[in-house]
This record gives structure tokens, C-alpha cells and sequence, in this order.
């Protein structure tokens, strides 16, 4: 649990940095945008990592997870692309390009959540 919301923390800092940023620099549709992409993102890398977290790092389920979490994300992404297709309230260049980058740079992120504190397993808690 700790990795987890030590995870979502960065994540949630990462996010908001993203959104700040393209607050400042883009037009309404691309702030939209930009919004409707990082709680995209942010929902889908959270869910992905609860689901790595769970399982042991080199077991087969942890293989599972990942190919699953990997799933999810282009699912999302051809979700996104195809709702926000179309949309004159939304920049559909601004949003894409936002959730990929927002969900490859929490990608990168996972390795080192998923490190920073290993599990005891003697009796499954985690070390320090």
C-alpha cells in the first residue's frame, strides 16, 4: 500500500505540473484537453500500477499484470481517441499527445515505485 501511494503521489505532482503548465500556454479547447488527459491518465496509471503492485516482481502473475496494465493503457488511448474525434470543445491533437506523454512519463515511473520498498517475505510487509 505504501508504494502505492507513494506512486500516486508523484503521479498526482507529475499530473498537475502538466495541467498548470498547459493552462498557461494553450487556448480553451486545448486547457480542456489537456484536463480530460491528465484524469485519464492518472486514473489508468494508478489502476495499472494497483494491479503490478499486488503481485510479486518476477512471478508469472506479475508478467500477467503487466501485459494487462499495458492492455489498459492502449485501451484508454484508443478510447479517448475516438470519443474526443470530432469535438470542437476539445483540441484532439492537444488531448492525444498529452494522455500518451502523461501515461509513457508515469510509466518510466513504475520501476521506481515498485522498487522503493520491497517486501518482507517472511511475512508480506513491506521494509524500509
Amino acid at each position: 500500500m505504501r508504494r502505492w501511494l507513494r506512486y500516486g503521489a508523484v503521479a498526482v505532482g507529475l499530473v498537475a505540473l502538466t495541467v498548470a503548465a498547459g493552462w498557461g500556454l494553450l487556448d480553451e479547447a486545448g486547457r480542456h484537453g489537456v484536463v480530460l488527459a491528465g484524469g485519464v491518465a492518472l486514473a489508468v496509471q494508478l489502476a495499472a500500477f494497483a494491479i503490478l503492485v499486488v503481485q510479486e516482481t518476477g512471478s508469472p502473475g506479475f508478467l500477467a499484470a503487466w501485459v494487462g496494465s499495458t492492455f489498459l493503457r492502449l485501451v484508454a488511448v484508443v478510447a479517448v481517441a475516438l470519443w474526443v474525434a470530432g469535438r470542437d470543445e476539445l483540441d484532439t491533437l492537444v488531448t492525444l499527445l498529452t494522455l500518451v506523454g502523461l501515461l509513457f512519463v508515469l510509466l518510466l515511473l513504475e520501476p521506481w515505485a515498485l522498487r522503493e520498498a520491497p517486501t518482507d517475505r517472511s511475512n508480506g510487509t513491506e521494509r524500509e
